[in-house]
């Protein structure tokens, strides 16, 4: 499949070797497709518009303006646009990962880290080769090893009978069964389901639907839709109902959530804690 067709071409599939750090951003259209890679240097991955997920193991990340997906050194991983996206990839040398995750985690961006990723885009920054570059790639290295870190935030889990859920539910969030419905179509208790599910996943059957209604909402807030569409088509008759929900899942209303994103928080704004 070519670029045309959502793709990225294998020369621009692993980016540039880090001296400390590479830098890209770079818009990809929804739909577009990161195959199966693991790089030897850390990863950073953020969309700074629109929402990425990234396959890990089988389990689902997501970044989106508020978060950001770090990979340790040879971290096998595979991603896709879920919407248009400006997506920025930061390598970062092994020596320099010592104090970020050792482990594949979500992290919550706080202000420095986006204006640094933000000054890097508009100069168009690849390697950071001025002294005062530097100094900003050390700030920001910094504030990422202090960011409140997550694990997995919508986890497909590792039973077969969760999985089959779960890949459907991420397929179109949208559309989500109730769990009576899904032990009809599974032929499984309710509560046999639920206990399966949580057992699974780590978080119960309509948290699962909550986040995955929730990120779903912030793509289509980015891409310009109305309060009133994005409710009706998460399932919502009163949109006031949705703002509710989207307020207790991100601490913040949708206008609050695309005032973030744009770059002009409000005050008092806040984010959701993930697991």
């Amino acid at each position: 499949m070519s670029e045309q067709e959502g793709v990225m071409k294998p020369s621009e599939l692993t980016g540039e070797t880090p001296i400390s750090i590479w830098f890209r951003n770079k818009s990809w259209p929804a739909g577009t497709q990161f195959p199966l890679q693991a790089l030897p240097w850390g990863k950073l991955m953020y969309s700074m518009k629109g929402l990425a997920e990234i396959n890990i193991e089988n389990n689902i990340y997501l970044s989106t303006p508020e978060y950001a997906i770090w990979l340790p050194v040879n971290t096998e991983h595979e991603s896709v646009a879920k919407s248009a996206i400006d997506y920025v990839i930061l390598h970062v040398s092994p020596p320099l990962c010592q104090p970020l995750p050792g482990k594949p985690q979500t992290l919550r961006l706080n202000k420095i880290v986006k204006a640094v990723l933000a000054d890097f885009s508009e100069r168009r920054i690849g390697y950071p080769h001025t002294p005062q570059d530097q100094t900003l790639v050390t700030a920001l290295l910094e504030q990422l090893a202090l960011s409140e870190r997550f694990d997995s935030y919508l986890p497909l889990g590792s039973d077969d009978v969760v999985k089959i859920m779960t890949e459907k539910m991420s397929a179109a969030p949208h559309d989500l069964n109730t769990l009576i419905q899904w032990s009809g179509m599974l032929g499984l208790s309710e509560r046999t389901l639920s206990r399966r599910f949580l057992a699974a996943t780590g978080i119960s059957f309509n948290e699962w639907k909550l986040r995955s209604k929730t990120l779903m909402a912030m793509t289509l807030l980015q891409e310009g839709k109305a309060v009133k569409y994005v409710a009706s088509t998460l399932g919502y008759s009163d949109p006031s109902a949705f703002i509710a929900m989207f307020r207790r899942q991100t601490g913040q209303s949708p206008s609050g959530f695309l005032a973030v994103s744009h770059g002009t928080p409000k005050t008092g704004s806040g984010i959701m804690h993930g697991e």
